[in-house]
């Protein structure tokens, strides 16, 4: 037998015990077992106090009452329901300077970045039928002296929910700020939170946002707005490791954090030639930031996101927790991207060098299959693949590249959906020069540079387009 717990971080896997031979080691690990507290399992209570009643045995028929929940030898006796209800805590945080996740800035979408999976929903769905006796209820964080947050638990719907246990494990999800006398919970959400597991070794994207807002004096409208961050101590994964005695390496620890923002909108909200402004702003704010020593590193179409001030909408680069920023560390070869709008010929020279230079290039090709997804799987803000794209929904880096690459033999039989069908000339065009530039690098032919790359990108949206016209902000010398 081998006993494997799993985090964020990675497994922790036992040496193999014959349980027939050695009776006596299984009796003395299933009594420590037995002894583990939810906080021992890796929960947290205060950020979400319905975890006890969904890990603790309770009998239907105690309805919602916490009083009659088993408990194990361990566990401290559950919060009443009101305290529950309304649990404060200021978190430790290495810095609460005031300062992502997607939420219901569209529905599918979360402000954070990525498309909701519909198996979130059906597990949802799931959840609620065989937990009826879990009302939900509110949870309460004070974040700073000036911020306060509310939020519903369970989660069961939230913006934006992880795929998989390793790894950041992103989930965003709504909050009202208590600190505000006009909010209620049924009132429109302004931030948005997001809790992750980033490396405790990388800079902080606070920290990076705010530096990126002082690049250059047209840059703030194309960025994100953080309202505050915190990390949340004791919940690093090198606790358990430090119990254990392992050796581990430091840098590859991490730590529970959570980041608050403005609340925006999906690009997906946004229709014809307001998207495509949009979309245009968000490349020009990419160009002057990375020949600033910042690189997003991954573009996709849940991370473009909308500000509106006003009636004037404003693209925003949003989700900057993958990024690059030189002299704050090297390029690191264990930070991924959303595989369907990753650089078709970034995806081979993955499976060869996963520490692979990522060219200017490779990021402009991303904003195209941004346009891709749009026109062929965006119907009614929602994320609708047509037939011959359903397959494309994947993380394996050589199917996804084969499967997109199909798409430049034939881009005619991939049919938009009628709401972009009067953009197919410029789909057509743009479809043609992306291909003749995944010819070059196949022929190992110098590409042109940054700037007219992305002068030629932008000339086919421009003259494709009637009517548009073409934003000049944020500003690029040259352009």
């Amino acid at each position: 037998m081998w006993l494997s717990r799993y985090d964020p971080q990675g497994a922790i896997q036992t040496t193999g015990t014959d349980f027939i031979l050695n009776l006596p080691h299984l009796l003395v690990l299933l009594f420590a077992l037995q002894r583990f507290t939810l906080a021992d399992w890796g929960l947290n209570l205060e950020l979400d106090p319905t975890i006890a009643l969904r890990h603790l045995p309770q009998p239907p028929e105690t309805g919602n009452s916490t009083s009659n929940l088993p408990r194990g030898p361990t566990d401290r006796p559950l919060p009443s329901s009101e305290s529950t209800n309304r649990s404060q805590r200021t978190l430790a945080s290495g810095h609460q300077h005031g300062a992502f996740g997607d939420e219901k800035q569209g529905e599918g979408t979360s402000t954070n970045g990525k498309q909701e999976n519909s198996s979130d929903k059906k597990m949802s769905s799931k959840t609620e039928a065989h937990m009826p006796w879990i009302q939900p209820m509110s949870a309460s964080i004070t974040v700073n002296e000036e911020l306060s947050i509310r939020y519903n638990v369970p989660m069961l719907a939230p913006l934006d929910a992880p795929f998989c246990l390793h790894g950041r494990s992103t989930r965003s999800f709504e909050i009202t700020d208590t600190s505000d006398a006009n909010a209620s919970d049924d009132s429109p959400k302004r931030y948005v939170a997001k809790l992750y597991w980033p490396y405790i070794r990388r800079f902080k994207e606070q920290e990076l946002i705010q530096e990126t807002r002082g690049v250059a004096y047209d840059l703030g409208n194309h960025l994100p707005r953080v309202i505050d961050s915190c990390d949340i101590d004791p919940t690093s994964t090198l606790c358990a490791r430090k119990d254990l005695d392992l050796d581990q390496v430091p840098s590859s620890t991490r730590a529970l954090r959570m980041i608050i923002f403005e609340r925006l909108i999906p690009t997906t909200n946004l229709q014809g030639h307001m998207f495509l402004t949009a979309l245009v702003e968000c490349m020009r704010c990419h160009y002057v930031l990375w020949h600033n020593g910042i690189r997003h590193q991954d573009i996709s179409l849940g991370n473009l996101m909308v500000r509106t001030i006003g009636d004037r909408y404003y693209g925003v680069l949003n989700d900057w927790d993958l990024s690059f920023w030189e002299g704050k560390g090297e390029s690191e070869a264990d930070l991924t991207a959303t595989v369907p709008y990753v650089a078709i010929r970034l995806l081979y020279l993955w499976r060869v060098n996963p520490k692979a230079d990522r060219k200017y290039y490779f990021e402009l090709e991303s904003f195209f299959w941004c346009i891709i997804w749009t026109f062929l799987a965006v119907k009614d803000r929602k994320l609708q693949p047509i037939p011959a794209m359903v397959d494309w929904l994947m993380g394996d880096i050589r199917r996804s590249a084969d499967l997109r690459g199909s798409y430049f033999r034939h881009p005619e039989q991939f049919h938009a959906y009628e709401a972009w069908r009067s953009y197919e000339d410029m789909r057509f065009e743009i479809s043609e020069w992306i291909r003749c530039r995944l010819n070059d690098l196949e022929s190992k032919i110098d590409l042109d540079g940054d700037l007219e790359l992305l002068r030629g990108f932008l000339e086919i949206v421009s003259q494709n387009v009637a009517g548009l016209e073409m934003p000049t902000s944020p500003a690029i010398n040259g352009l």
